[in-house]
């Protein structure tokens, strides 16, 4: 099926055509009909018609808003009751349909943030908890043996903080997609996150920044840390650990490590060790997408990539290449369903998942496509901690802004260097 937009934004767009067309007509008719104010009635009777046609503007488009909210109340009582809080709206599209068409969002609620003393709630952009659909999905790509645990493991993108999280959302979306346990890389220095005084943490790790501790989440995606896998498969199950020194040092990185190929805590040393135990898939965000099509999964074991591609009905090659463009499509199966251990070597930039999730991660089905952005939305944001103490930055640049005679403030994201 082609993906296509909203109904509703094509009604939004009529809707503003249509509203500026009324302003228009109802701005220039006087002048159509010959009155023209003159310079000798001191532009009073300009400044009138300007006015006029203003408060009508206003009051139009208080009734196109009122239609619209209206449209979408009627759908509302499907979710009212799942809803408590009325001043706080659930997560959903900008250009979404309507309620009634948006079951994913019955038994949601929307996201609470917990402050000692202030409610900021209303900086919360997802729903906790989820709806009942989402909270019962579970993804067709995930191994039904449940026998023998797959893991995937990686390394943190080497750039800044922004670059680490949307390589951490990418291997995240493919954990919880393929049924696999997310290992926990060890504790790193983060670019520019890094406290140079001695006196703070040197080392980070993204417990420290985002929710994962979340019960729901881990309901979704197991995760443990390096150390315990180590301490799980390195005896001898999935892997033997080297005897020695060597083992010792890549035991030590395990909790937390250095870009330093001579430290005793080396990163180096536990990474390279996971690139020669596990499969290191040949993808780079920029270069490649990976295709999740469940009907045509079983046969990669028989074509490659290019073959297989082929051999789908026009209507998904067309809609796949334009997912693509100009990078290669790469189809999940195979070794990346099978083998118990994917190591992805994000780290170095001929590997890199510098590339949202969404731009790289193509679902066929459009319902396990929208799930999974919603699984982002919802799961991967900043702990409260971080979100307490943002809110009362807004608030006191909301303060100022009143001081100063308006209502709110802009912000400018300027980067250096560029």
């Amino acid at each position: 099926m082609r993906r296509t937009s909203p109904p509703s934004q094509d009604r939004l767009v009529i809707a503003f055509i249509t509203a500026s067309a009324i302003f228009a007509l109802v701005s220039f008719t006087p002048f159509l009909l010959g009155h023209v104010p003159t310079h000798d009635e001191n532009n009073q009777n300009l400044e009138g018609l300007i006015n006029t046609a203003e408060n009508r503007w206003e009051r139009l488009v208080k009734e196109l808003n009122k239609d619209v909210v209206q449209h979408d109340s009627n759908d509302n009582n499907i979710i009212e009751q799942s809803n408590t809080d009325k001043s706080l709206p659930l997560a959903r599209g900008v250009a979404g349909l309507p309620m009634s068409q948006t079951p994913a969002l019955i038994g949601a609620k929307h996201g609470s943030i917990q402050c000692d003393n202030d409610n900021y709630d209303d900086l919360a952009y997802w729903n906790d908890p989820q709806g009942d659909l989402d909270v019962d999905f579970v993804s067709p790509f995930a191994s039904s043996d449940t026998s023998e645990t797959r893991y995937v493991t990686f390394e943190p993108d080497r750039g800044g903080w922004n670059n680490i999280r949307m390589a951490l959302e990418t291997v995240l979306v493919f954990a919880a997609a393929t049924g696999r346990t997310l290992v926990l890389p060890p504790n790193t220095p983060f670019y520019r996150l890094t406290d140079q005084s001695g006196k703070g943490a040197k080392h980070h790790g993204f417990v420290d920044f985002l929710d994962l501790e979340d019960p729901a989440l881990r309901n979704k995606v197991k995760m443990i840390s390096m150390s315990e896998f180590l301490e799980r498969e390195g005896g001898g199950k999935m892997f033997t650990l080297p005897p020695g020194q060597d083992g010792k040092m890549i035991k030590n990185a395990a909790d937390h490590c250095f870009y330093i190929a001579k430290s005793n805590y080396s990163c180096e040393r536990i990474y390279n060790f996971l690139r020669k135990e596990g499969f290191v898939p040949e993808l780079q965000a920029g270069h490649d997408c990976l295709i999740f099509d469940k009907e045509h999964q079983a046969a990669k074991v028989e074509y490659n990539d290019q073959e297989l591609l082929d051999l789908l009905p026009e209507e998904e090659q067309e809609q796949i290449k334009q997912f693509c463009r100009e990078r290669e499509p790469k189809f999940y199966g195979s070794e990346l369903e099978t083998v118990p251990l994917i190591h992805f070597q994000g780290g170095e930039k001929t590997h890199r998942l510098l590339n949202h999730f969404y731009t790289f991660l193509y679902f066929v089905d459009d319902k396990i496509d929208h799930y999974y952005k919603r699984f982002v939305r919802d799961f991967m944001h900043y702990g409260d901690n971080i979100f307490c103490t943002a809110g009362k930055i807004v608030r006191a640049l909301e303060e100022e802004a009143v001081k100063a005679g308006g209502t709110s403030f802009s912000a400018m994201h300027v980067r250096r260097g560029e």
